[in-house]
């Protein structure tokens, strides 16, 4: 593991307002570095209230699946000034997440975090999960979606939604491909279910041939 550290003092008798305390630490290893950056101004002052102070991290890894950090973070507490902003990322083999954090003022948060699953199998399955809360609302809004082969070329289809005001809906239903080595053949059924809407079917049948192109479509509200 190879290591770096720094320290940057700057400072002005005339011009206070310049002195800053700058420190920086990097390592770096067998596939992966961790860099850390803290920015303080006016460094005599004890009280941290009165500093501006900038954090950032970036942190990355390839061992063992992938992996990726970053975050930035602005605060000036007598001012109210309270920033930060975060990403983390993860992937293996047939998963990948991800999740976010914007903060733009204390107590004043944004959260985002999304994954979605590919496990290896005979059969196709794939579920993906989508979440952001935002602060003043009655839930967070939610999208789950999953899609899963329950024979071969039959696949069963599941998504709920839910906004923030707490209404949601949920589409469940079944994807078919029939498809022949002359002619593409795809049906689907979906049944939409909300309490801002009556229930609604669809059915559609898709048809390509070589010649010809048919398709069928029926809406029930």
């Amino acid at each position: 593991i190879s290591r770096l550290f720094g320290r940057i003092q700057l400072h002005s008798s005339t011009y206070s307002q310049i002195n800053t305390l700058i420190h920086l630490n990097i390592q770096k290893g067998y596939r992966h570095l961790d860099c850390k950056l803290v920015l303080k101004t006016n460094p005599l002052i004890r009280d941290d209230s009165h500093k501006l102070i900038i954090k950032s991290e970036l942190y990355y890894k390839t061992h063992n699946g992938s992996r990726a950090d970053f975050l930035v973070e602005i605060k000036k507490a007598d001012d109210d000034i309270d920033l930060k902003f975060s990403v983390m990322t993860h992937q293996t083999s047939g998963a990948v997440s991800l999740s976010s954090m914007i903060r733009y003022s204390t107590d004043k948060e944004i959260t985002v975090m999304f994954n979605l699953a590919m496990p290896k199998g005979d059969l196709f399955l794939i579920e993906s999960n989508f979440r952001v809360k935002i602060p003043n609302t009655v839930d967070a809004m939610v999208i789950h979606a999953r899609a899963h082969e329950k024979d071969r070329h039959i696949y069963d289809l599941d998504v709920l939604a839910v906004w923030f005001s707490g209404h949601n809906i949920t589409i469940r239903g079944s994807y078919e491909d029939k498809s022949t080595l002359l002619d593409s053949i795809h049906i689907m059924k979906i049944m939409g279910k909300s309490q801002l809407f009556q229930d609604v079917l669809f059915a559609g049948r898709l048809h390509v041939g070589n010649k010809d192109y048919k398709t069928d479509i029926l809406v029930d509200y």
